[in-house]
């Protein structure tokens, strides 16, 4: 897929045409991924189920974006009735096993809190068991694998060893954590892991969120039968942003758990939420964030964002492209290896990326990291003695001009997204 910034007056944000020629499958799965199902969306359920559906498919697409759950709660709903047996018994067994990982670990959740408690250790669980019961006001319509808990810098030390002496272990080589803000621990007997935080985001972060603050901003929230102190919506709301932009929206689930928040909170406290995201340069990054999740449950932006920040057109064709991107089939012109860690390319330069800063400094040296940054695949193009590796870098530029036909109009469209603002 070409990213093409077409001219301002042609540039319009029209969902339908957006989804209008996916697949069957791909419509009946995004009309399924969300916890209100109006009319009209239940009567294009009752249409596409009555197509020749490709279930196999449907299926693996629900498993790779993290929406089964979602997926099947919205199937029961409305029109079970249409589903053939066979799918509908696999539907069920898996349902009931993702069901039962979810209460089996929201009560772990509260048996480690209650843990670091007896060792006057706060601790704020999030994401994992919170998310769910906070976005989709449901503990089984959001999977989770892990669970997220955010201690305090001075007892972070004190929590993982406490942690430990309970029987669980470091889930990789403890070196790894050396410059991170994160513990990854898994139990023993592996059915349990923990991500235990003293900061929400690593000190390399696009979007430096300072966690310090949601401290005195927590409120309560019951889950499985026990009362926990949580992130009040707000400040999940940002935090959703950061781990969905932090894998550059490749999980439909991730657009899912922003959409899920801003729907049911419509009272949210925009200039609370708006106010880091300005002071820390991220406005474009956010934007977009909210045009995927907006574009998803096709809600408008909520009005105060309207009123306080201009949308550029590019950066709404850039989150349609990014939206169909998500849930298209094809494979892409551009696409990389996942070793080059990047998606939604343009030459190699994830589209993403550039759009998280304001900064054009930072977006221009992005790009010129990327141009610079050699791989194994630099040195497989072409075999070179060691005294000669310095010629790794001219090489580079040739191998991704001839890989990805960066010619002239993609270094006008990157040059155009680059300067938008």
């Amino acid at each position: 897929m070409t990213l093409q910034l077409l001219p301002q007056e042609r540039i319009k944000y029209k969902t339908a045409s957006l989804i209008a020629n996916l697949r069957p499958e791909i419509n009946l799965l995004l009309c399924c991924t969300r916890t209100n199902i109006d009319t009209s969306t239940a009567s294009q359920i009752h249409k596409l189920l009555q197509t020749n559906l490709d279930w196999d498919y449907l299926l693996q697409k629900a498993y790779q974006h993290g929406v089964f759950l979602l997926l099947y709660e919205s199937l029961q709903k409305t029109h079970p009735e249409l589903i053939p047996q066979n799918i509908s018994e696999q539907l069920h067994a898996y349902s009931q096993i993702k069901t039962a990982r979810n209460l089996f670990l929201a009560k772990q959740l509260c048996q480690i809190l209650d843990l670091l408690g007896t060792d006057n250790i706060s601790a704020i669980p999030f994401k994992g068991p919170t998310l769910a019961t906070l976005a989709y006001g449901n503990l089984v319509l959001r999977e989770f694998s892990d669970l997220d808990i955010l201690v305090r810098k001075d007892d972070y030390l004190r929590a993982k060893e406490l942690l430990i002496r309970q029987g669980y272990r470091h889930k990789y080589f403890p070196e790894h954590e050396v410059a991170s803000s994160q513990a990854q621990l898994i139990r023993d007997d592996g059915k349990v892991g923990i991500d235990l935080h003293y900061d929400m985001v690593t000190k390399d972060s696009f979007f430096p969120l300072d966690s310090t603050p949601f401290w005195q901003r927590l409120q309560p929230l019951s889950i499985a039968g026990q009362t926990v102190a949580t992130l009040q919506p707000e400040d999940a709301l940002l935090v959703a942003y950061i781990h969905g932009s932090k894998e550059d929206w490749r999980s439909l689930k991730r657009v899912c758990d922003l959409a899920e928040l801003i729907r049911a909170y419509p009272q949210l406290n925009w200039e609370q939420i708006l106010e880091p995201v300005e002071r820390l340069g991220n406005k474009r990054g956010f934007l977009l964030a909210l045009l995927l999740a907006c574009n998803h449950l096709s809600l408008p932006l909520p009005e105060v964002v309207s009123q306080k920040f201009k949308v550029p057109p590019q950066l709404r064709f850039l989150a349609e492209q990014l939206y169909q991107q998500l849930v298209c089939d094809a494979e892409l012109e551009n696409q990389l290896t996942p070793s080059d860690g990047l998606s939604f390319f343009i030459g190699g330069l994830s589209l993403v990326r550039i759009a998280n800063t304001d900064s054009f400094r930072v977006r221009v040296q992005y790009c010129l990291d990327i141009a610079f940054r050699l791989n194994e695949r630099d040195r497989a193009f072409f075999l070179l003695p060691d005294f000669l590796y310095f010629l790794y870098y001219p090489l580079r530029w040739f191998r991704l001009i001839k890989t990805y036909k960066f010619g002239k109009d993609k270094i006008l469209n990157l040059s155009k997204l680059l300067r938008c603002s």
